[in-house]
């Protein structure tokens, strides 16, 4: 509990009282009322008397509960009771001047405001300066009364005045004081008080004038030194654009050009260096670059090699020329790398105008490109195709926020951009794949492909794996197989992810794995009389008719560009993507895997007894969650589960009995054991001497409460007899009545062969003393009189001798 003197009584929450009180002590009604320090009601469950322990202080004290969670306060009510005294601090206070000046010139700090007694100030405005006004800013709820109350404040005290239609205006922001009330001031943060310069849309303002921002400028001055000719020729080629604002370029960049010479072996060295060092300085000086004007047209120059991209920020002036604004590069990451280049010419200007997003946004801009067939997907006058790859997709759902105008140009007018592609600063950012695109090949649980799987097929099949190969290092000028040409004519709708290759959202399967799940599904419901299909590559091809040959199968091909000729598979797959769309949760699997379960237990009303799918494919219904509330449904089937066992009458164990258990352990074949209870008709929980609880079939137990016990079957293994036996026991083992006729004595054997033998089967007439592996001969008893034989008894079972298994790998007690 805190100590609070200011409060006058102790509290405690409704939790603590729960958690302390567990014989829960009567609370009674209590009319007094409490508030907290900020005013507010504090509800109270009631009072009771409680024992409190101080030292050597033991007193019977009221303490309030209250409801909800709270602190628990040690009010003054317990202080005197338990002996606890306030002793108060001393101190000694010395002089304070400021103290002093308060109050000798206590008129100056009173809390009014005063007014100004000199000339009167005037605050001017340059009159070319078009007013702005700001939209208000949303107010939370809880902060709307205490902002009213502030601003009726000031307007009481003549620090505001209400306008009706200001043409200035600005958001404020409501700062929230330590005594709960709020204090309004303006939002500063793209001011700097006190500055010798400041930093604002990518260039310095200071006194010695405008310069751009080192951060701006950081791909040119990063741009790493180039290590062969064609990286050379690109750095010159951006040289060569900005020629203009590039004084005696040709002298110093001599050293550069004599490396590209013919027959020129490549040296590169400190006359490159210093060459290679002047022009990165020139092409980021102020001279070059210039200031960003939201009046002036905006262009966007983007270009992609095979490994890195490169973009430039430009302004267009009366002549026509184009001076930079800022420049941006990168290289590719691994993922990257293996796009198609339609692909990377499309990251190009998506990266531009991210990058740029603070002067395109809201910017009439054009962007210029060198891949004319971005021009039929990415521009903003033409419709987004049907079909598209996920990634494209996506890129045109970001640029349809931005006003552009696509523009092809050739690869020679855009050398700037081709430079800062072909020499890329290293890659910074984390590329994290995008969920939607990965959602396409994720592995279904028992799905019968696998992303893997189609990936081993694709690059085996000898069309797929060409067309593979196009789609990352670029398609051929023209194609007149008849194999590849659809491919070659939907090349712009084609994407690879995972080594699959998707058409827009749809994975192309390979032959091979077609084949292997449509085998897979005829080994389940049989070979069919006919296959139809659409005339997708896959099955028209050679392979797959001599597949269907082989199967006796029909071919049918429905007519190109005419789906509903395939209606059930199309209406199939829009029942299905209709129904995810419907269905609630995140988890694609299970909303597909519930799916399915409905679809196959629904009866179809249009054909006659409204079966199910299933039942008319297996010739059974499916159980589901509802049959088991069905009453009837649940007595029938426990009736024949109990009309089939009390058919079979198995053996039983009653909780408590000793057993004989099944030991999988090596060399322990059985052991001994307890039942604890019955898991099932057929299964018991055993708990084993010396050892944890198991779980057995009635099959792995024996019974062992007596040696005759019908659970239990002795082992037919005799352990070997001597030869000769020292003595005869005093006593002979008692000999079953069923015999007819014993002798008045027999040979002595050791006790184990007795037990033994009284176990076994007992024949019509003694056994013969080799049976018992022992010579009569030695012993000093003397020999028995002869006994009659009796007739022999004709036996109703077989005489056959068995041999009984070791079931227990242990010797009986007598």
């Amino acid at each position: 509990m805190e100590v609070d003197s200011g409060s006058e009584y102790s509290i405690i929450s409704e939790s603590t009282f729960n958690r302390l009180f567990v014989s829960k002590p009567k609370l009674h009604r209590d009319l007094v009322r409490l508030q907290d320090f900020q005013k507010r009601e504090i509800v109270l469950l009631g009072s009771c008397k409680v024992t409190v322990s101080f030292k050597d202080h033991t007193e019977n004290l009221w303490l309030l509960v209250a409801k909800g969670e709270r602190a628990s306060l040690f009010g003054y009510s317990w202080f005197k009771p338990l002996g606890i005294k306030i002793v108060g601090i001393h101190s000694v206070n010395n002089f304070d001047p400021v103290a002093a000046l308060v109050q000798e010139f206590s008129e100056v700090f009173e809390p009014e405001l005063g007014l100004c007694s000199s000339h009167p100030i005037n605050l001017h405005i340059d009159p070319t300066v078009t007013p702005i006004r700001m939209k208000p800013r949303r107010v939370p709820y809880a902060l709307k009364q205490k902002i009213d109350e502030e601003l009726n404040r000031l307007l009481r005290q003549g620090v505001l005045e209400p306008i009706a239609n200001p043409k200035w205006s600005t958001p404020i922001v409501p700062v929230s004081k330590p005594d709960g009330s709020v204090r309004l001031c303006a939002d500063y943060k793209k001011c700097v008080f006190g500055a010798n310069k400041v930093e604002y849309l990518g260039y310095v303002i200071g006194e010695s004038g405008i310069r751009p921002t080192t951060s701006l400028v950081k791909a040119i001055k990063e741009a790493p030194i180039p290590q062969n000719v064609a990286q050379l020729q690109a750095f010159l080629g951006l040289l060569n654009f900005y020629h203009n604002f590039l004084p005696d370029k040709a002298t110093q960049l001599e050293p550069l050009h004599k490396l590209l010479a013919r027959g020129c072996k490549w040296n590169w060295g400190k006359s490159q260096d210093r060459a290679f060092a002047w022009a990165k300085k020139m092409l980021s000086s102020e001279s070059l670059l210039t200031h960003f004007d939201p009046s002036k047209p905006i262009t966007l120059t983007c270009d992609a090699s095979p490994y890195g991209l490169g973009c430039v920020l430009s302004h267009v002036f009366p002549d026509n020329s184009e001076v930079p604004i800022a420049f941006h590069s990168r290289s590719f990451s691994s993922t990257e790398r293996n796009y198609a280049q339609i692909d990377r010419e499309a990251a190009a200007i998506i990266a531009g105008v991210k990058k740029f997003n603070n002067y395109l946004f809201g910017q009439k801009f054009r962007i210029f490109t060198d891949h004319k067939p971005l021009l039929g997907l990415l521009s903003s006058s033409k419709a987004t195709p049907d079909i598209l790859s996920p990634r494209m997709l996506r890129w045109c759902q970001l640029l349809n926020a931005y006003d552009y105008e696509l523009i092809y140009k050739p690869g020679e007018s855009i050398k700037n951009a081709d430079g800062l592609s072909r020499l890329p600063l290293p890659q910074e950012e984390l590329e994290i794949p995008p969920l939607v695109e990965v959602s396409f090949l994720e592995d279904l649980p028992g799905a019968p492909l696998s992303a893997e799987d189609i990936s081993k097929f694709t690059a085996k099949d000898p069309v797929l794996s060409r067309i593979l190969l196009w789609v990352r290092k670029g398609w051929p000028s023209n194609q007149n197989s008849a194999e590849l040409k659809p491919f070659f004519n939907r090349q712009h709708e084609l994407s690879t992810h995972k080594g699959c290759i998707l058409w827009g959202t749809r994975v192309v399967i390979p032959l091979e794995a077609l084949i292997k799940v449509l085998r897979r599904i005829f080994a389940t419901h049989g070979i069919p009389d006919s296959i139809v299909s659409d005339n997708q590559t896959t099955f028209t091809s050679l392979e797959f008719r001599e597949f269907a040959e082989r199967n006796q199968i029909r071919l049918i091909r429905v007519a190109p560009y005419h789906p509903s000729s395939n209606g059930q598979a199309e209406r199939m797959v829009q029942t299905a993507k209709e129904a995810l769309k419907k269905m609630p949760g995140s988890d694609l699997n299970q909303k597909i895997a519930s799916f399915v379960l409905r679809q196959h237990i629904t009866p179809i009303t249009s054909i006659s007894g409204s079966q199910s799918p299933a039942e008319l494919l297996m010739g059974r219904r499916l159980r589901t969650c509802l049959d088991r509330l069905h009453p009837d449904y649940c007595v029938t089937r426990q009736n024949d589960i109990d009309s089939k066992l009390e058919c079979k009458k198995p053996r039983s164990f009653q909780p408590g009995a000793d057993v004989f258990v099944k030991s999988f352990q090596r060399y322990v074949p059985w052991s001994t054991g307890r039942v604890e209870s019955a898991t099932g008709p057929l299964s018991y929980k055993v708990r084993l001497s010396g050892s944890g609880l198991v779980r057995r079939h009635i099959d792995q137990l024996r019974g062992s409460d007596g040696i005759s016990s019908e659970h239990l079957e002795v082992p037919s293994s005799v352990p070997e007899v001597p030869s000769s036996v020292p003595e005869v026991p005093s006593s002979v083992p008692e000999v079953p009545s069923s015999v007819p006729e014993v002798p008045s004595s027999v040979p002595e054997v050791p006790s184990s062969v007795s037990d033994e033998v009284a176990l076994a089967p007992l024949e019509a007439s003694e056994p013969p003393p080799e049976q018992l592996g022992e010579s009569t001969q030695d012993l000093d008893t003397p020999e028995p009189s002869p006994v009659p034989e009796p007739s022999p008894v004709e036996l109703r079972r077989s005489t056959r001798t068995r041999k009984k298994p070791d079931y227990y790998g242990i010797q009986p007690q007598p």
